[in-house]
């Protein structure tokens, strides 16, 4: 998206933010994750922040976000996934 899309889909509607799933080992879970992130997609939220965006940032480690971001965008179909917010 160009700035331009991306200021246009925040401005849409209302924005999801999916809390980020650990297992037990407190390592991502992306199998449970990536089944709430398409379930969340399905009610047409413009933008889906992935990795950090209900507080869970300073839980992760730098190399878990990519695998964050890259499981939400797996299955979030057409919603925008923004990322790295508060970094």
């Amino acid at each position: 998206m160009t700035p331009a899309q991306l200021k246009t889909a925040l401005g849409s509607g209302l924005l999801s933010f999916p809390v980020t799933h650990f297992d037990e080992g407190g390592a991502f879970a992306p199998e449970s994750y990536k089944a709430h992130v398409e379930w969340l997609a399905g009610f047409d939220a413009p933008v889906l922040f992935a990795a950090g965006g209900t507080g869970e940032l300073f839980s992760l480690t730098p190399a878990e976000i990519p695998q964050i971001v890259a499981a939400a965008k797996e299955v979030s179909g057409e919603t925008a996934i923004v990322s790295g917010c508060g970094y």
